[in-house]
């Protein structure tokens, strides 16, 4: 039995404020992670955040006929950055575990209690985002998020938690 498909039942397209990108950024470069790869683009505000401080980024997306949980990807690239769809965020985790390339998801910090048994297994890095972000839907920014998010990484800072 393969793995699931990502279904593009409803839209969960809330993209990513560029505020919230600031962070990740800086630590993909301290790295020298140039070579990002953003699998759940939408509309591709992270992707032009991300280039904005000179990264470079491949876009892909389920609505684009690439999905994420079984591409194997044909380019190369030093990390994944991505705002996962909400439904499939610890699909997305469980993968980018697996591919083993550095990574940095944002997503709620409540979803620290869904997947303490793969942070325990495989280790994780905390960027806290400290203030509220607006995402964006359908162009216009959303009010403030009822929730806080962090980025959740692995291999891109050497602190286990960073607040931000």
């Amino acid at each position: 039995m393969g793995i699931p498909p990502i279904t593009t039942d409803g839209d969960q397209t809330w993209e990513t404020p560029w505020p919230a990108v600031a962070p990740v950024a800086k630590y993909l470069l301290r790295k020298g992670y140039r070579d990002v790869w953003e699998p759940a683009c939408g509309g591709g505000k992270l992707a032009k955040a991300l280039q904005s401080y000179g990264l470079n980024v491949v876009c892909t997306d389920i609505k684009n006929g690439v999905d994420f949980l079984r591409y194997e990807p044909i380019f190369d690239y030093d990390a994944i950055v991505t705002n996962p769809p909400f439904d499939h965020r610890i699909r997305f985790l469980k993968r980018c575990y697996a591919l083993g390339k550095p990574f940095c998801l944002l997503m709620p910090t409540i979803f620290t209690i869904d997947m303490g048994v793969l942070f325990r297994r495989y280790g994780i890095e905390m960027i806290v985002i400290t203030s509220r972000m607006r995402f964006i839907k359908d162009g216009k920014k959303s009010t403030r998020a009822p929730f806080s998010i962090a980025w959740f990484c692995k291999n891109v800072i050497d602190e286990k938690l960073v607040f931000f």
